[in-house]
């Protein structure tokens, strides 16, 4: 699913899964318009294991409606699953395999008669994942003078596996109701090893002043669980509806660390320690919609939501006594904190066309409450709000293929657990990062204008968008006595975003297709309040272009590449992120069946570079995965409709 969402405009997806939208990793991603656990906890590995043939197609909402829920400051990306159309049975196997043990398998299943429908799926994956990063920093006191210099060389190496099942059933007693209930599980097992070394160096022309290597072993899992049930009513009259959901979602993570570090410069006796980390989120959510025709023909959407989120974040801390050699336990590394955010929301949208021109109001009310406990203090720090999200859309058509629009919404990032914990977790000995339970949401207005030319064989869309963020969440960092560097979360005081994006698809040929993307935007962060002494802006651009080529009806090649430009980050900056990826895929049986052949990262070129630059510390990340995948692929199709569905996307290995 990952290499689906590559070939959607503005779209990217890192080294580690995640996914943005226009250069915002603060994206709500939803399966048939409703949240799911699994893409919560990990989104890379949810999406490379739901299969390709499952998806009918992919909604990208840059401005949605008073609606949905205002999470996510880029926007919302929903995954429409596909229903049984004719009755019967009908089925996807897939299977992959790659280089290092990698593969992947997956069976979905379709079946409908007149009242029941219903889909399932089942999936394994076995990754095997090479990291290595390269970090140097340099410290300097208030005055610019050099104080110390510090590398850290390291390699990772994991072997996830994951299970995931899938499943839902509706029925229909009758033409104007739907009964209907959902589930999924999700269990995700691995081990991690890693060898990190880190030297300091204070005077250049001497020798390193510390050196040592840190060993890792993590045996980790993680657990989800997700249920839902729907109900819904046709009434007298058109567009006159009643609707209802609730849905419950239970996650456990855990990771189990294992550290000998040993000291080279000065030479000392290893050190063992380790750290249990157990975090546990339960979510409850109900919503309750109701729709009719208004006089003057207007739609309207009413509806209320409630939620509840609570996180239980458990940190445990021990090491090995010099002299006892007794496990004692780490006061400072053992914490645990709660967290819990309930929200109540009211929501009202209105549609009225007129000729030629439709629009789209709405207004969103919410109240939340959050209450962040520091357990081992007995402390809780609320911390309450209440915002106004208002939508405006207009749609103008112009006649034939061309329409205008013009969409404002606004939406709001919430702070997570992690991000409002204050007790530090500590990554290595020199690098720890704590939360901040004073953090306050981002808020963002996002206004477009855009053109639409649509034919049978060819879609070009062009969109001016300006996005203005208040109280951004951003990653600030900070030098502490001992070699030590703290990141934590604050507030910005602004960000505005002003781009223009084109996007076209169509048919050049027959026989040869293309999919391109070109986003063109400039950045202004004002972080005057977090100590930086002016505001800072840079030009960025994301360019993507996908080439489809059928020799033969049968057979298809496909070339998909981007090129992700420097972004500005409240620190510093995110280097440039580029590579291509190849495809081949056969045909068989009467498209009952395919063989496919994909390369990732053809040229071996993807990696992630981040700078820090704050006066005080000066610093370059550079982390890498393994070199370019190849994976050999083989799907069939069974049951009533088997033959291939339209989408021609092939599969890549992308989010490692």
């Amino acid at each position: 699913m990952a290499d689906l969402l590559q070939n959607v405009p503005s779209l990217t997806v890192d080294l580690d899964g995640n996914v943005s939208l226009r250069g915002s990793s603060s994206v709500t991603l939803l399966i048939d318009g409703r949240e799911s656990s699994i893409l919560t906890t990990n989104r890379g590995a949810a999406l490379e294991q739901m299969p390709s043939d499952s998806l009918a197609r992919v909604e990208i909402i840059t401005n949605p409606s008073a609606k949905y829920k205002p999470d996510g400051t880029g926007g919302i990306i929903n995954l429409v699953t596909k229903r049984p159309v004719k009755n019967g049975t009908s089925g996807t196997w897939t299977m992959n395999a790659g280089p290092d043990d990698r593969y992947s398998t997956t069976l979905v299943v379709g079946a409908k008669t007149c009242r029941w429908d219903a889909t399932g799926s089942a999936s394994v994956r076995q990754d095997d994942r090479v990291r290595t990063t390269q970090r140097e920093r340099v410290v300097r006191t208030a005055e610019g003078t050099r104080s110390y210099a510090q590398t850290q060389s390291g390699r990772e190496h994991a072997r996830p596996l994951s299970r995931i099942v899938r499943g839902s059933i509706d029925y229909r007693p009758d033409p104007a109701t739907v009964l209907g209930v959902a589930g999924s599980f999700n269990r995700r097992t691995f081990l991690r090893t890693d060898l990190t070394t880190t030297e300091t160096v204070a005077d250049p022309s001497a020798g390193p002043t510390g050196r040592f290597d840190r060993r890792r072993r993590d045996d980790e899992y993680e657990r989800d669980i997700d249920l839902s049930a729907h109900f819904s009513r046709d009434l007298a009259g058109a567009d006159h509806r009643f609707a209802t959901d609730v849905r419950f979602s239970d996650t456990a993570e855990e990771e189990d660390n294992h550290y000998v570090e040993t000291y080279r410069v000065p030479v000392q006796a290893d050190e063992l320690t380790a750290t249990l980390i157990r975090q546990f989120q339960q979510s409850l959510e109900t919503n309750v919609e109701y729709n009719r025709v208004l006089p003057g023909e207007i739609k309207a959407d009413s509806g209320y939501v409630w939620e509840r989120h609570r996180s239980d974040l458990d940190f445990r801390g021990t090491y090995v006594g010099a002299t006892s050699g007794h496990t004692v336990v780490d006061p400072v590394q053992t914490n645990r904190f709660k967290f819990e955010e309930n929200v109540h929301a009211i929501y009202v949208t209105g549609e009225r066309t007129w000729d030629g021109l439709a629009m789209l109001a709405g207004l969103r009310m919410e109240q939340a409450s959050v209450d962040s406990h520091l357990v081992g203090t007995d402390t809780t720090i609320p911390n309450d709000n209440f915002n106004l999200y208002p939508s405006l859309h207009l749609a103008r058509s112009l006649g034939g293929p061309h329409e205008l629009q013009l969409n404002y919404s606004r939406r709001v990032r919430r702070p997570e657990g992690d991000d409002l914990n204050p007790f530090a977790e500590y990554q290595d000995p020199q690098n720890l990062r704590v939360g901040n339970p004073r953090l306050k949401p981002e808020d963002i207005d996002s206004l477009e204008f855009g053109h639409q030319y649509r034919t049978d064989t060819t879609t070009v869309v062009s969109t001016l968008y300006f996005r203005r963020h208040v109280n951004g969440i951003t990653d600030t960092v900070e030098v502490l006595p001992g070699e030590v560097v703290r990141t934590t979360k604050q507030n910005l005081g602004r960000q505005d975003d002003r781009g223009a994006e084109l996007s076209a698809e169509g048919a050049l040929t027959p026989t040869l297709s293309y999919h391109a993307d070109a986003n063109l935007f400039r950045d202004e962060l004002d972080a005057t309040n977090l100590g930086f002494s002016a505001s800072r802006t840079a030009v960025s651009y994301l360019l993507k272009l996908g080439v489809t080529y059928r020799p033969r009806p049968r057979t298809m090649i496909q070339m998909n590449g981007r090129y992700d430009s420097t972004r500005l980050t409240a620190t510093g900056r995110r280097g440039a992120v580029y590579g291509v990826n190849l495809g081949v895929r056969q045909d068989l049986w009467q498209k009952r069946a395919a063989i496919s052949l994909t390369i990732s990262d053809l040229f071996n070129t993807r990696r992630e570079v981040r700078e820090i630059d704050t006066g005080t510390l000066s610093e370059r990340t550079v982390r890498r995965r393994d070199a370019r995948l190849v994976y050999l692929g083989f799907t069939y199709r069974f049951g009533a409709g088997a033959a291939k569905p339209k989408d021609d996307a092939l599969r890549f290995d992308d989010a490692q």
